[in-house]
């Protein structure tokens, strides 16, 4: 990577807590923000438009890029292959699928963080470099997986429950009641706890061993765990989930998009982020259509049907964990190609035709 290409860089690793930082901001001096059922589904409804949906739809570039080039077909009926298996074991399985959901969602948004945690270190021909950690590599995914996942539970159990409590009478047609009981909820707690002090422990270790820039770099990454973990315990689980995912998750990964195409990688060289970025969203505009009026479309059936709200969100729910698992594949792939995992001599981050 060189060294101009940090300006986007530094915008990408900075949307997130910003819009984080003003949404905690908010909620504290308005409380009332945080009863309004209408402003917590604002940032989903406006961040997928722009931001949630656009960041996946370019899953059939990805899968079909050089590596898989002679068998696009072959990805493609892959991928809603992969679709409709998830959509299988929703109707079979419901409970196992929804914490199957859980668990990958959360390793994807570690996996998200994670290639910024190794690119900022590995840079190309810019200074930073460190040889990578697998450990340390597991445990940041970890920690960073399981904060938007397992906080807002812990943090706002009660409302948490309620949920729980109308999702699992429609999945297992059980009126018993739902309860996060003080001891699971103090034993998680435990357990995050712990899995965070090992993982600033190690990272603190390594960090003392490197260089000085990769001292810094890990002080700003335990800052923005620290912050993370403060973000969700204030604010509203569907107000939190629905601003971390738009303005943090998809907005690093459009920005990690943005560094594979060639003519978009120059544009940021000469300054033009903002051309970098419209260009994306036009190669986007297609799917993201397709999606939006598959949505919407779905949404009057379902209306004219008479199906209630607690059906609706669970059929949501479910194509959105069909959808996330085959979009963690593609991006596995990605960070197989670009080398996350296990730094080669002469690979990089950028432009390394995944």
């Amino acid at each position: 990577m060189r060294l101009q290409d940090w300006r986007l860089l530094r915008i990408v690793l900075r949307v997130g807590p910003a819009v984080c930082a003003i949404t905690c901001l908010l909620v504290v001096i308005m409380p009332e923000l945080g009863r309004s059922a209408e402003l917590q589904w604002a940032p989903w409804v406006l961040g997928l438009l722009v931001l949630g949906i656009p960041h996946g739809a370019m899953d059939h570039r990805v899968g079909a890029m050089p590596a898989l080039a002679s068998r696009r077909s072959f990805f493609f009926i892959g991928y809603v292959g992969i679709v409709l298996l998830v959509l299988l074991i929703w109707q079979l399985r419901p409970l196992a699928a929804l914490i199957g959901f859980l668990v990958v969602a959360g390793f994807h948004f570690g996996q998200g963080d994670l290639y910024w945690n190794r690119m900022i270190r590995n840079p190309g021909d810019a200074e930073v470099r460190e040889r990578p950690d697998l450990l340390g590599s597991v445990l940041f995914l970890a920690v960073r997986g399981s904060i938007p996942v397992i906080v807002p539970v812990l943090a706002f159990s009660d409302e948490f429950a309620v949920s729980a409590q109308s999702l699992m009478s429609l999945m297992t047609q059980s009126s018993t009641p739902w309860v996060l009981s003080d001891l699971y909820r103090q034993t998680a707690i435990g357990l995050l706890v712990v899995l965070i002090l090992v993982q600033l422990t190690a990272s603190a270790l390594c960090a003392l061993r490197s260089s000085r820039e990769v001292r810094r770099l890990t002080l700003v990454e335990s800052v923005e765990t620290g912050f993370l973990i403060t973000f969700f315990c204030v604010v509203p689980p569907v107000l939190a989930m629905g601003v971390y995912f738009n303005g943090w998750h998809a907005v690093r990964h459009i920005g990690r998009l943005i560094l594979q195409d060639p003519l978009s990688l120059m544009l940021v060289r000469r300054g033009r982020i903002g051309r970098a970025v419209a260009r994306f969203h036009l190669a986007t505009l297609p799917t993201t259509f397709v999606a939006v009026a598959f949505a919407i479309s779905l949404t009057l059936f379902l209306r004219s049907r008479q199906w209630n709200v607690p059906d609706i969100g669970l059929m949501g729910l479910a194509l959105a964990s069909a959808l996330t698992v085959p979009h963690v594949l593609v991006v596995l792939h990605m960070d197989r190609i670009q080398h996350v995992w296990k730094r080669t001599r002469g690979s990089g981050f950028v432009n390394s035709k995944c």
